[in-house]
């Protein structure tokens, strides 16, 4: 399983830089890793080669560089993605040129990776960004495939046979409507971070506990909004069904992609 956890905002995080480097040095401090590969873009959108990632780099490329990942974990075989955007309007290797900045991370659960530790780390990740940042959107959910996980992130489509035409569907959909999240919210997710605007919109956290959430939580003006249960993919059918009036809540604020809309399953 592979923990996912994404924040969009309505703004350039490189603007708050110092906010940026700590969320992400305190994400990876909670997650005890270091990124083994630290790749970075250009706000022209040209790659630049990999090296190996040290705070150091990492701190140089949000200075520098519009787009900042990493990959994997020094001293494992254990899977993780850092995605961390710093400027909108950049498109690099997958067509998110039209998206808001995203601060982003999978991570596998496991042994070297405990799921309590990737959820603290997740939760950590969406408080601090409602704290610091104009954030737009985000959540923590899970995917069984840390390739589909990351595509949750880097809205690359996967079209590999293995995938399911639905996950591949929702993929594809949702990379289309990309543009749309900087005033919307992509879907439920077992817990979902919603902005200022889209917390008023919705009704507060009284419109999120009359939908059903199990704990709603005010983070500076956001809403922390948790679906309840184990955490599990939102696409598995328990989820969806137990979250059915949460789904039903955000539709009208969200992407609307039709492989989530509650009143098809």
């Amino acid at each position: 399983m592979h923990a996912v956890t994404s924040v969009f905002i309505g703004g350039e995080p490189v603007e708050q830089r110092e906010a940026v480097i700590g969320i992400v040095e305190q994400v990876l401090g909670i997650l005890d890793v270091e990124p083994r590969e630290l790749w970075v873009s250009k706000p022209d959108g040209r790659p630049v080669r990999d090296r190996a990632f040290t705070p150091e780099r990492f701190r140089e490329a949000v200075d520098a560089m519009a787009i900042a990942h990493g990959h994997g974990i020094k001293r494992s075989k254990a899977q993780l993605f850092l995605w961390v955007a710093l400027r909108h309007g950049v498109k690099v290797s997958a067509p998110t040129k039209y998206a808001p900045p995203q601060l982003a991370f999978s991570v596998e659960i496991g042994e070297r990776v405990p799921e309590a530790r990737a959820i603290a780390a997740g939760e950590h990740l969406l408080r601090q960004a409602a704290a610091a940042l104009p954030v737009v959107s985000g959540g923590l959910t899970c995917f069984e495939s840390g390739e589909v996980a990351n595509t949750e992130i880097s809205f690359v489509s996967v079209s590999r046979p293995k995938t399911p035409e639905q996950v591949r569907l929702r993929q594809s959909i949702d990379q289309s409507r990309e543009g749309q999240l900087w005033k919307k919210a992509r879907r439920i997710y077992w817990e979902t971070l919603l902005g200022t605007s889209l917390a008023t919109k919705l009704g507060g956290a009284a419109g999120a506990r009359a939908a059903g959430a199990a704990s709603v939580e005010e983070c500076a003006g956001s809403l922390l909004v948790h679906a309840g249960g184990p955490l599990e993919p939102d696409d598995a059918p328990a989820f969806r069904a137990r979250a059915a009036g949460l789904r039903s809540w955000l539709w009208p604020h969200s992407i609307q992609n039709p492989v989530d809309n509650p009143e098809a399953t």
